[in-house]
């Protein structure tokens, strides 16, 4: 939002109270403007409430001064009017006591008013402090920049309270159908309520349905166990095995043996078969679960050996080359957990470091750089994750399975972490004796030092890891030595101490605090006076006006790109058809006035020409401040320059031109208009024109 001028009638200059409105709607994205605040938001949106002795009572006057400004509001003109007002319980915000007024409006939007205490003790409010307002609030949207622009001087509270209310009775209709929306929306939420408290009374008894059918559920298994004792005293296995060559398979004899063999099932592709060499530890499980197991009384089935390999093979679906390639991936993950496993001793090898150690710099700086050759080294992870990513297995549904959760992993991780606080142990360790030994550096200086000397040991002292002057700090240097202001006035901002210390050193100046002393004694050192500061200051002014306006055409001129416009027959963007009219003459930018707005044509003579366009418009209008439509289509390259260096006649004494050199003959005109100019966009009509024209 910008800020906005008011007169003494609470209206603001050049513009009116719509206007305002709507520049506040348009930088309203989270529509603010159409939603009331209430004490309980403001008070959550604080960093808490503040509790204030009893007899610290700073708001008796507030509560007097609020009701008559209450009563103020009332007598304005208009048909919304305030009808509450709510003083919140003083509260912290960014470490500051604050205190809000809310004016409930007629209209059923809010005004709020922020005061804070400004003086030595922000955090806390005492009977004599006394408080001023800060932020004003039209429902949640914040309107200080609009109705109280005059930031930093007396400004009437009620003189704001004129000025919002304006605000607010524009305001109205849009908020009311708003908050009709809202209404409807609040009870659709109120129904959706109903609803899930019936769903939940739903959910409670189906929860009860639940207990019930699980008491049953353990009532029948109490019957099957039964039932499996009986059978079991009766000799009758759940599950049978046979013993089939390689495989041994498992076939289920009671009802409880099928709940067992559907789980063997799901583990063995629904085979219920296992290797021979495995099926003695698949039975002792089976019996440790309690379950009976017995070997099958029926004959041995022969198997041939087309059988034996495709059970082998598995015909079942996964086929020779599948296992090959599944075996392949297992060797490839394998290297990676390696390499994982290898790279974490690695790690964990580089961080360990004698920290009691490193009192000095020197030491420091050589433990420090063994630790970071150390960790370039380490790129075993690195060539394996590239396979893995060469095989598209990274990252997939094995990959994960097998990595995730490895130890290698967990390890891998936690040396990683150990990895990152070492380096940032490092960074406030270096900092700090970087700081000593600058200090150090300093007091062997002395007046006969080189400043090349100085400035090393100043930027150490500042806690910069420093050891040679090149790059930046040369610049700087060789700055202080040609007496570069426009360079040096960078560094007095204050940004970087060390430098301005540096300076300091090299020209036995001592700069003053404030801006704008630092640069009268820049001026001052390098011999230039407040007249021909202002005459820099001027060119550099014309310098950026320059380039303003160069970027707003270019900006305007791509712009144009996406435009289309219909031009006889034809459908062009609108740099051709820009293009094309230029070529017909027309040449010249004018501006009139349609409506209240500002808009721009084209002119030929007494015919104009306008397109109602922004896009268009703003290219004229860019075009227009640049010096004319001609000049800015000359920068841009999508026309040629009328006069060029190699048009000067070399004797300017002979004002005859020297000839133009014919195109070569048996090219059309597109090709020798081509030859002869480098249009960035131009049609061949254009060309063709030019051509025509030139041959005359």
């Amino acid at each position: 939002m910008q800020r906005v001028q008011w007169n003494a009638d609470a209206l603001p200059y050049g513009q009116s109270i719509d206007r305002v409105l709507y520049d506040m709607r348009r930088d309203d994205e989270g529509r603010l403007l159409l939603d009331a605040v209430t004490v309980e938001e403001i008070i959550e949106d604080a960093d808490g409430v503040l509790l204030l002795d009893a007899l610290v009572l700073p708001f008796a006057q507030l509560r007097r001064r609020m009701e008559l400004l209450l009563r103020i509001m009332e007598r304005t003109i208009g048909k919304v009017k305030p009808v509450a007002m709510q003083i919140t319980d003083p509260f912290k915000q960014r470490g500051v006591a604050n205190v809000a007024v809310i004016f409930e409006l007629s209209d059923g939007q809010t005004v709020s008013i922020y005061f804070h205490n400004p003086d030595t003790t922000p955090n806390r409010m005492a009977p004599q402090d006394e408080i001023i307002s800060w932020k004003w609030l039209l429902n949640k949207k914040d309107v200080t920049i609009v109705v109280a622009p005059e930031r930093g001087e007396d400004l009437n509270p009620r003189e704001v309270a004129r000025r919002i209310l304006r605000l607010a009775e524009k305001n109205s209709a849009a908020f009311q159908r708003a908050n009709a929306r809202r209404s409807e929306r609040m009870q659709g939420i109120q129904t959706l309520k109903t609803e899930i408290a019936a769903l939940e009374n739903e959910l409670d008894e189906a929860r009860h349905e639940l207990e019930v059918v699980k008491v049953r559920a353990e009532e029948t298994n109490d019957r099957n166990a039964a039932e499996k004792s009986a059978k079991h005293g009766a000799g009758v296995a759940d599950i049978t095995y046979r013993t089939e060559g390689l495989f041994t398979s498992f076939y289920p004899e009671t009802k409880t043996g099928e709940d067992v063999w559907r789980t063997m099932a799901v583990q063995t592709d629904g085979t219920g078969k296992v290797l021979s060499s495995h099926a003695a530890d698949v039975i002792r499980q089976i019996r440790e679960a309690g379950y009976t197991v017995s070997e099958s009384s029926g004959k041995e089935k022969e198997i041939d050996a087309d059988t034996l390999f495709a059970e082998l093979t598995g015909d079942s679906g996964e086929s020779a080359e599948g296992n090959s390639s599944h075996a392949e991936n297992r060797i490839l993950i394998d290297a990676y957990l390696r390499a994982m496993a290898e790279d974490t001793k690695a790690i964990n090898a580089a961080v360990d470091i004698d920290w009691d150690s490193l009192t000095d710099y020197a030491h420091a700086s050589a433990v420090r750089d063994a630790f970071n050759a150390a960790i370039r080294g380490i790129n075993r992870l690195e060539a394996a994750r590239d396979a893995l990513s060469a095989k598209d297995i990274l990252y997939s549904e094995e990959f994960y399975s097998r990595v995730e959760d490895s130890d290698e992993s967990r390890a891998h991780r936690k040396a990683s972490e150990t990895l990152r606080m070492t380096a940032f142990k490092f960074d406030h360790l270096f900092k700090e004796l970087v700081k000593r030994e600058g200090q150090l550096k300093m007091a062997a200086l002395t007046p006969e030092s080189p400043i090349e000397q100085a400035a090393i040991a100043i930027y150490q002292k500042h806690g910069f890891d420093v050891n040679e002057i090149n790059g930046w700090h040369r610049e700087l240097l060789s700055a202080i030595e040609s007496k570069n202001t426009d360079f040096l006035r960078g560094i007095m901002t204050g940004v970087n101490p060390a430098s301005v210390e540096i300076f300091e050193r090299a020209t036995g100046m001592k700069m003053a605090k404030p801006l704008e002393r630092r640069f009268q004694q820049l001026d001052a050192w390098a011999g230039i006076t407040e007249a021909r500061r202002a005459e820099i200051e001027a060119e550099e002014d014309d310098r950026n006006r320059a380039a303003a306006r160069e970027k707003s055409v270019t900006y305007a001129w791509n712009a144009l790109k996406h435009l289309q416009i219909r031009y006889e027959d034809e459908i062009l963007n609108s740099q051709d058809y820009l293009l094309r009219r230029f070529a017909e003459g027309f040449e010249n930018v004018s501006s009139f006035k349609r409506g209240a707005a500002t808009a721009y044509c084209l002119k030929k003579d007494d015919l104009s020409l306008s397109v109602n366009s922004r896009n268009f418009n703003a290219f004229l209008k860019a075009a227009l401040a640049y010096g004319g439509l001609r000049p800015a289509l000359e920068r841009l390259g999508a026309v040629p320059a009328v006069s060029s260096p190699a048009a000067i006649p070399e004797n300017p004494a002979d004002p005859s031109p020297s000839p133009v050199e014919p195109p070569p003959a048996g090219q059309d005109a597109t090709t020798q208009v081509d030859a002869v100019y480098r249009f960035a966009h131009a049609s061949d009509e254009f060309k063709a024109w030019m051509f025509e024209s030139l041959g005359k």
